[in-house]
């Protein structure tokens, strides 16, 4: 996505955050994210945030779209921290950290953490 600029959205993004959910966790309450079938949103007010949002079980290591993009993302914006979410229990965070270490995604450019 181009602006006029030639700067993407994501770039002038003042924050990025992925939220990965399976929608079994919390007793299958945290489907409620995927539910509507949104992947990404964006605030303009009061700050510049994307939101991304994928199901964790979807697809299978080293195709999973959500990590990929997340990869794509953290490769196109060189100066940008992007938070990941994990929506679920213990188990579902260190599945996360894995995907993460499988596709690739440079672990100085991300932050995790739970909802």
């Amino acid at each position: 996505e181009r602006g006029g600029g030639g700067e993407s959205d994501l770039e002038k993004a003042d924050g990025i955050i992925f939220i990965f959910v399976n929608p079994a966790s919390g007793g299958n309450r945290a489907g409620i994210f995927t539910q509507a079938g949104i992947e990404e949103l964006k605030f303009n007010t009061p700050k510049k945030i994307h939101v991304f949002i994928y199901d964790i079980t979807k697809e299978k290591r080293p195709n999973k779209p959500g990590f990929l993009r997340l990869k794509q993302v953290v490769e196109a914006t060189k100066d940008k921290l992007v938070r990941v979410l994990v929506a679920g229990g213990d188990g579902t965070v260190m599945w996360c950290l894995d995907e993460l270490e499988a596709h690739g995604v440079n672990e100085k450019r991300y932050a995790v953490g739970v909802i």
